[in-house]
């Protein structure tokens, strides 16, 4: 490769960068609700807007604790074997979940913001 080849790559590479940024910048936060699932059914519903913790447990023992603070929902313990629910990143935009499969509990974000149509999706 000749040095103008790098050159125009690392171009690309920085404008590729600089729109990601710009796009995930411009989202404004959900105004919605979380829903917490639990075997399925709706178990609790909380604005995305409050400040709470709640624990979900079940009579085989498993517990789940959430936590919604700053417009963002996250699971902050659970005592299943893999913990892969309290390393998934915060819920905070419309349609994000967090999903412990061993004790069956799923915590969703629902935007209450009405749906934009535009002339292409009538």
């Amino acid at each position: 490769m000749k040095k103008n080849d790098v050159l125009l790559i690392l171009i690309g590479l920085f404008i590729a960068a600089a729109a990601w940024f710009w796009l995930n910048g411009k989202q404004e936060p959900t105004e919605g609700t979380v829903v917490i699932y639990k075997d399925g059914n709706v178990h609790t519903t909380f604005p995305l807007s409050s400040d709470e913790i709640i624990t979900i447990e079940d009579k085989e023992g498993g517990i789940n604790v959430v936590s919604i603070k700053d417009g963002k929902a996250e699971m902050i313990d659970a005592n299943c074997p893999d913990k892969l629910c309290i390393h998934t990143r915060p819920a905070q935009k419309n349609g994000q979940s967090i999903v412990c499969l061993p004790n069956r509990v799923v915590v969703e974000v629902k935007s209450t913001e009405k749906d934009v149509i535009d002339g292409v999706s009538e």
